[in-house]
């Protein structure tokens, strides 16, 4: 299964323009607005503060495409060492916009608190879900990821106690329209 995942991600970089994060852009964001569905956008060693927000059919990886990832990917320099950090300010990341199937494969998502959005499937009330990753109306394929302290913490009422108030801390998915975003 290892063997197959490789071929087909490296056989999209042979056949499709590859884009170098911060080399041929500063920020990953940037790197997706300039790149066409099929295309492979290559992210480098470091952290990026941003929320972005994915709706094109590409490959999104660190350089833990190019490594033999086994058993032990957990412990792999280029998976630990390029970090997307929702900076405590949303999702990491959004995978959105009509039934596309990225691949998102190699990174560290940290520090996302949730996309605020207004659930409207059982009455109208405010939620913040997806934590390092919202999807909605997507299918990607995620691989060899890490997700580090997503969600977040909100002091009870009267206990003094806390709890974790964001719905899926690592993912959610959505497939229907009873969602709206703010």
């Amino acid at each position: 299964m290892r063997k197959l995942i490789a071929v087909l991600l490296l056989s999209s970089i042979y056949y499709s323009d590859v884009i170098h994060v911060p080399g041929d852009h500063a920020t990953i964001q940037e790197g997706i607005n300039a790149s066409v569905n099929f295309d492979t956008v290559i992210v480098a060693q470091g952290t990026y503060y941003e929320n972005i927000i994915l709706g094109k059919e590409i490959v999104l990886a660190s350089n833990a495409i190019y490594d033999e990832l086994g058993a032990d990917w957990q412990a792999n320099e280029n998976i630990n060492n390029t970090v997307i950090s929702g900076n405590h300010n949303g999702s990491a990341m959004i995978i959105r916009y009509g039934n596309i199937e990225p691949t998102v494969l190699g990174f560290t998502f940290q520090d996302g608190i949730g996309t605020s959005m207004i659930d409207v499937d059982c009455g109208t009330f405010p939620v913040r879900s997806g934590g390092a990753m919202l999807i909605y109306k997507a299918y990607p394929t995620i691989n060899y990821n890490r997700f580090i302290n997503n969600g977040f913490e909100e002091e009870a009422g009267g206990g003094g106690t806390s709890e974790s108030v964001a719905d899926g801390g690592a993912i959610s998915h959505y497939a229907t329209d009873d969602v709206e975003f703010e």
